[in-house]
């Protein structure tokens, strides 16, 4: 799943990716900037060559199950200094994971890294 933006307002609202299995593909689950009331829940994501799941929006993220990806399972990361104000991630499980579970990090040098 992969969606694109025109960086100018928002390019789609009301995204929802909901109880899919998702597999043996690049970044799994791939959402770019500019998108509003993204909703990613209830996936068995597995056997990823880079993210489980990874999003340039805020993004509610819960219930997911990630397993064996070659980077992060969960990454959100801002671009052009957008803010995450209502990003909501939890009950999701990881496992075999290469990089991070969880990584957060943004267009400038002050990334942070969550490992779980």
């Amino acid at each position: 799943v992969s969606t694109q933006s025109t960086g100018k307002k928002s390019a789609h609202s009301d995204v929802r990716v909901i109880g899919n299995l998702v597999y043996d593909c690049t970044d799994c689950i791939d959402f770019k900037d500019e998108l509003t009331d993204v909703v990613v829940e209830d996936n068995s994501v597995h056997f990823c060559d880079g993210h489980g799941i990874v999003t340039h929006s805020s993004a509610r993220i819960r219930r997911n199950v990630i397993v064996s990806v070659t980077r992060s399972c969960v990454t959100m990361s801002s671009l052009w200094g957008r803010v995450f104000d209502d990003a909501d991630v939890r009950s999701n499980v990881c496992m075999n994971v290469a990089a991070s579970c969880m990584h957060v990090g943004g267009d400038s040098a002050d990334e942070h890294a969550l490992r779980g």
